[in-house]
């Protein structure tokens, strides 16, 4: 949902909406005052800009405004700082103290810690940096993409020949059947079939091509639920 400035606005206050988390650049929209009603307001991915948060002040937001800094691979936010307006006067505004599952280094060229008020280059780490985490989530476009997941294992499936799918998701089952589908014995190959609220109705104005793919599911929790053929095979 995209909305002006007079939209949003008007859809916090009919939403009494009292505290808001957005990136740092919508601070320096032409409407500071959309935020009058506002009590928290978090804000970060960027550079905190004092000016915009001067704005926001001379507006008329006397919302408590929070600095969220932080790095994509920290999952957005590693840092936190109420904003005091000292800070906003003194035109830089603190990125705070590291979240408690976050270590925060300020390091010169060797990788050495600077003095107090030295500059020097801000590095992350603990647990809260990202780490390599890949999860493989198999699916087709008849289920709006995704069927099943599963966190893939560094420690033994790359050198793997075949790719491990998973389990199906929340709102889809999944039956591995042969020719005349009924379910194939644990290890042996057979096709890939999918059923659930999450399986499409079919294909819009092609009725031939939705009796081929979607048929009667003969493993029906409810009445007249059908299950798709993928033509995908699995084990």
């Amino acid at each position: 949902m995209v909305l002006s400035p007079a939209e949003f606005s008007a859809f916090l206050q009919r939403h009494r909406i009292k505290a808001i988390n957005f990136a740092s650049t919508l601070l320096s929209h032409e409407m500071p005052e959309m935020f009058v009603d506002v009590e928290h307001i978090i804000f970060g991915g960027d550079r905190a800009d004092a000016a915009a948060l001067l704005r926001l002040r001379q507006a008329g937001v006397r919302a408590e405004l929070i600095n969220g800094y932080g790095p994509t691979e920290v999952t957005t936010l590693s840092c936190t700082h109420v904003v005091q307006d000292d800070d906003i006067r003194d035109g830089d505004v603190p990125i705070g103290r590291p979240f408690a599952n976050t270590s925060a280094y300020i390091l010169d060229e060797d990788m050495q810690p600077v003095p107090v008020g030295v500059q020097g280059e801000l590095y992350l780490g603990g647990a809260g940096l990202a780490g390599p985490v890949v999860v493989n989530m198999y699916g087709i476009t008849e289920t709006t993409v995704h069927v099943t997941l599963h966190p893939v294992d560094w420690a033994t499936e790359p050198a793997a020949s075949e790719s491990v799918i998973g389990d199906p998701i929340a709102d889809l089952r999944l039956f591995i059947l042969d020719e005349h589908l009924e379910p194939v014995p644990q290890g042996v190959v057979g096709e890939i079939f999918v059923s659930g609220p999450g399986l499409a109705r079919g294909y819009q104005g092609r009725p031939d091509l939705t009796a081929d793919a979607f048929m009667p599911c003969p493993y029906a929790e409810r009445a007249g639920e059908r299950m798709y053929r993928t033509g995908d095979l699995a084990k």
